[in-house]
């Protein structure tokens, strides 16, 4: 799949300024849009995406050096698991605390009071968003609004679905796993 040409998308040349960008990005959408005669889906998807690059600095500066756009997405959690407990550990001896263990399983302890505060997050998100999408009736063929809700929701939902198999099968050390069944209740799945 070739790279997309962001520049040639809103007709502008690579030496653009960004309010040069924006103004030829409002011109062409005017034209490209989907409820306009002529306009298409595809050709705003297109536009948005070059807007979306090269209004943003960084990406702007990766995509004129020819690199790849990150891909998008927390890491796996296995990954996520075992930076947090290597910085937990980290802390622990960098701060000449007594008990290592003891101030990794408190920092473990926060760790899943937050993740259980991300998952109550997302899923009132999920909530409300479960609530207007049952409240929009689509007035045509397509429901360009059910589908966003649709993709939000899955979005929302995505981050929580690795704490639905609770407790945890990765070797994370057998004390510190124990005491965290035996003190805290398993995170709430999403849902």
């Amino acid at each position: 799949m070739s790279r997309p040409d962001h520049y040639a998308a809103l007709g502008v040349p690579p030496t653009a300024t960004l309010a040069e960008i924006v103004r030829a990005y409002r011109r062409a959408a005017a034209h490209a849009h989907p409820d306009r005669k002529g306009g298409s889906h595809e050709r705003m998807q297109a536009l948005n995406e070059a807007k979306a690059v090269l209004t943003d600095p960084e990406r702007r500066a990766r995509y004129d050096a020819g690199e790849p756009e990150p891909r998008p997405g927390p890491p796996p959690i296995d990954v996520a698991a075992r930076q947090l407990i290597g910085q937990l550990f980290t802390d622990a001896i960098q701060g000449n605390v007594l008990n290592p263990i003891e101030s990794t399983r408190g920092g473990l302890h926060k760790g899943i009071a937050a993740a259980d505060e991300k998952i109550r997050m997302n899923n009132l998100a999920v909530r409300r968003m479960q609530g207007q999408f049952d409240r929009v009736i689509a007035k045509g063929e397509q429901d360009i609004y059910g589908d966003l809700l649709r993709g939000s929701m899955t979005s929302a939902r995505r981050p929580c679905a690795p704490w639905k198999f609770w407790p945890p099968t990765t070797n994370l050390g057998p004390a510190l796993c124990r005491s965290a069944r035996s003190t805290n209740s398993p995170p709430r799945a999403c849902g």
